[in-house]
C-alpha cells in the first residue's frame, strides 16, 4: 500500500525488524542493519502498528502485515467516526454512514498512506477518544473515565501528535460542560475530578513507557536518529500546522 518512492519501504522495514527481534526473544531497540558496521539504537516510530500485525507478519512476512494493518486503519477510522457521529447525533442512522465514509475516505488520510507514514494513518483512534469523552462527560462513571484513559493513551502512543490533539479537544469539552453547568446553576460534580485523574493516570501508564524508550533512543550514544537544535526549531515551525 502506498509510493515506493517515499516513506513505504522504511515502515514496511520495521514491521520485519519488529517481528524478527520478538521472535528472536531480544527487544527492538538496536539494529546492525542500518548504521553499518557498527549499527546503532533505534525506536521504531509505528511499534503499536507493528505488534499488531506481529501474527500475520511471521506468517506471510512484512507485506502481508503491513498491508493488512493499513487497510484495516482505514476501515477503524470510519467506524470510529461513526461511532462519535451517531453518539452526538443521538441515533444511528445515515448521518453516522456519511461521517464514517467521509473520514474514511478524507485526502489527508489518503497521502499519509501514500507517503507510507503507517503510524500517521491511525486516525480511528481519535474520535473514538472523543466518544469516550463525550460519554464520561455526559454519564459519568468510573468505568466510562477509565475507558477515556485507555483511549487517549493509544491515540498518544500512536502518535504524539493525535495525542496532542485529542488533549486539547478533550480539554475543550471538560471546560465547555463545567460551563454549561455553571450556567444552569449546577456547581461540577467532584465526582468529575476524580474521574479525570483516573483517565489522566490510566493515560499515563501507556504512554510514559512509550515516550521514554523513544527518549532514550535519541540520546543514545549510537542513536540512528539524531537531530541538532537548528533541525529541532526547523521541525517545530514545520510542524506547528499539525494541530
Amino acid at each position: 500500500v502506498g509510493s515506493g518512492d517515499v516513506y513505504v519501504w522504511n515502515h514496511a522495514w520495521g514491521y520485519d525488524w519488529v517481528a524478527r527481534h520478538l521472535a528472536a526473544g531480544t527487544v527492538p531497540f538496536h539494529t546492525p542493519y542500518l548504521g553499518a558496521p557498527a549499527g546503532g539504537t533505534l525506536w521504531f516510530i509505528d511499534a503499536p502498528g507493528a505488534l499488531i500485525a506481529l501474527p500475520l507478519t511471521a506468517l506471510g512476512g512484512p507485506a502481508l502485515g503491513y498491508n493488512a494493518v493499513l487497510i484495516g486503519r482505514i476501515a477503524w477510522a470510519g467506524f470510529a467516526a461513526q461511532q462519535l457521529a451517531e453518539h452526538m447525533w443521538g441515533r444511528e442512522g445515515g448521518a453516522g454512514w456519511v461521517a464514517g465514509l467521509a473520514y474514511a475516505t478524507t485526502p489527508f488520510l489518503l497521502a499519509e498512506l501514500g507517503n507510507g507514514i503507517s503510524e500517521v494513518c491511525a486516525t480511528g483512534w481519535l474520535p473514538l477518544t472523543l466518544w469516550a469523552a463525550s460519554r464520561a462527560l455526559q454519564q459519568g462513571g468510573l468505568r466510562r473515565f477509565a475507558l477515556l484513559g485507555l483511549l487517549q493513551g493509544i491515540t498518544t502512543v500512536t502518535t504524539f501528535y493525535y495525542g496532542l490533539t485529542s488533549a486539547v479537544m478533550v480539554g475543550l469539552l471538560v471546560l465547555g460542560t463545567i460551563g454549561t453547568r455553571w450556567r444552569q446553576g449546577t456547581r461540577p460534580d467532584p465526582r468529575l475530578l476524580g474521574g479525570l485523574v483516573l483517565a489522566g493516570v490510566i493515560g499515563g501508564l501507556l504512554v510514559v513507557p512509550h515516550w521514554a524508550a523513544f527518549r532514550a533512543s535519541l540520546a543514545a550514544p549510537d542513536a540512528l536518529i539524531r537531530r541538532s537544535a537548528d533541525l529541532n526549531m526547523a521541525l517545530m515551525a514545520h510542524n506547528a500546522v499539525d494541530p
